[in-house]
């Protein structure tokens, strides 16, 4: 039997399992993108279908993960999953998601740092690492 982990809307919990799994949920790339392992999967959530227009969950940043990572390419994954979050706030479930910082751990792997201001004002930092 599976066991699934549920939080309180809104809980710190709740926040860092809905971000994780905005930032590493593989969304569909525009037909514009240049795919990096050279094949024509866009891939994209499952949900996508339902969604209006070009929507996708998740993140781009899995158009990145063969490129080195400079200070240039850590700012575009910066740009990624503040797009990757903005779910959040033009939903109403926070005030404001905000990436801060993208920090580099060894060659291959970065962490996330996330400021949410929650709907009472109130503020609180979520990392997440990976990827």
């Amino acid at each position: 039997m599976i066991k699934a982990k549920s939080f309180p809307v809104g809980s710190d919990e709740w926040l860092q399992q809905v971000i994780t799994a905005s930032l590493f949920s593989d969304a569909r790339a525009p037909e514009s993108a240049e795919l990096p392992d050279d094949s024509d999967d866009r891939r994209g959530h499952w949900a996508d279908d339902q969604l209006p227009g070009n929507e996708s969950l998740g993140s781009a940043g899995w158009l990145l993960v063969r490129e080195k990572l400079t200070p240039q390419v850590m700012d575009k994954w910066r740009r990624v999953a503040d797009r990757s979050l903005s779910w959040l706030a033009s939903e109403r479930w926070v005030r404001s998601v905000a990436v801060i910082n993208v920090e580099r751990q060894g060659d291959d792997r970065m962490a996330f740092l996330v400021d949410v201001q929650r709907l009472d004002g109130s503020r609180v930092p979520v990392k997440v690492e990976g990827q």
